[in-house]
């Protein structure tokens, strides 16, 4: 599975889900005529949690304003279904009808761009116009270019993996495969409109355990074996057109300390239009110098850069 800079961590696992989620109908349905069964697919994305913890607030508050719509193309031509190592990959997140950071990944090389002086009109983030000022001069409105060879540098010097191409495409399919084969495997009931099914945390924490075993290493600094059952319970209802899948809704409930459950709900809503995912021209590459520049302290940096200055 990816990994990449911790400040993109939630907009990835988000999009992963987005994949995760357009394979369960797959799986479900068993039949051909299916989400995978063209070139494109697009992904709505709107997420929530619901908690009584204080400590989490902000987290409430930014993710009742944030979308995400996540889009995929073959790069060959054929089906999604085969060849979902070729495929190209664009996440767009906004606050309502503003886009607010897009990411492009192309045969795993990544591209970026921000729209700073939007981060203002985010409640509860803490950033105000003055503030990010210094900032947009540098990002603002620009396409930045992270390359492979530079995102692989960086999964190896904090994850302690050597990546490359064909095994991160390979970690990524079997991150599906395995999604798509537990799912499958669980008792599902029938409704109306579609499927929904319950299980245990514990019962997909098993199921995900052999993938992050297999993509990262035993020697890793203060890497642990974690063996304790996750506590909570997920459900999952998926709406059908058909033998097509047109939206779906997973719950995860799981204990929050004193406070009692808490849960996080993820929406997907699924459409098979021809968009076009491409690489954006005139992008500005990346490299370990500039980022060192910038005061990015995972690859190397002392953290007294441009950024750290700005926002710190």
């Amino acid at each position: 599975m990816k990994v990449r800079n911790g400040k993109m961590m939630a907009v990835v696992v988000t999009a992963s889900l987005g994949l995760s989620a357009c394979s369960i109908p797959v799986a479900l349905s068993d039949t051909n005529a299916t989400l995978g069964g063209s070139q494109y697919l697009q992904v709505h994305l709107t997420a929530n949690l619901f908690a009584k913890d204080p400590s989490m607030a902000k987290e409430i508050k930014v993710l009742k304003q944030l979308s995400y719509d996540v889009n995929y193309q073959s790069a060959s031509g054929a089906t999604l279904s085969s060849s979902l190592n070729t495929a190209k990959s664009e996440i767009v997140v906004s606050n309502g009808s503003q886009r607010v950071l897009t990411i492009v990944d192309i045969h795993s090389n990544e591209y970026l761009n921000v729209d700073i002086a939007s981060l203002a009109n985010i409640s509860g983030l803490g950033l105000t116009a003055a503030k990010l000022a210094p900032v947009n001069l540098i990002f603002g409105g620009r396409w930045f270019e992270f390359p492979y060879r530079l995102l692989a540098k960086y999964e190896t010097s904090t994850l302690h993996v050597k990546p490359t191409r064909t095994s991160t495409v390979k970690n990524d399919i079997l991150l599906v495969n395995t999604l798509v084969t537990f799912f499958a495997n669980q008792p599902t009931t029938t409704t109306a409109t579609g499927f929904t099914q319950t299980g245990t945390l514990a019962s997909l924490q098993s199921a995900l355990s052999s993938i992050v075993k297999a993509a990262t290493t035993s020697t890793a600094p203060g890497s642990t074996v974690v063996t304790t059952k996750s506590k909570g319970t997920y459900k999952l209802a998926v709406t059908m057109n058909g033998t097509v899948a047109t939206d779906a809704k997973l719950a995860i409930t799981a204990p929050v300390g004193k406070y009692g459950n808490g849960t996080f709900t993820l929406n997907a809503t699924f459409a098979q239009q021809s968009v076009n995912v491409s690489a954006p021209t005139g992008a500005l590459v990346i490299t370990n110098t500039f980022l060192n520049q910038l005061g990015v302290k995972q690859l190397g940096s002392n953290g007294s850069g441009i950024l750290s200055g700005a926002l710190g």
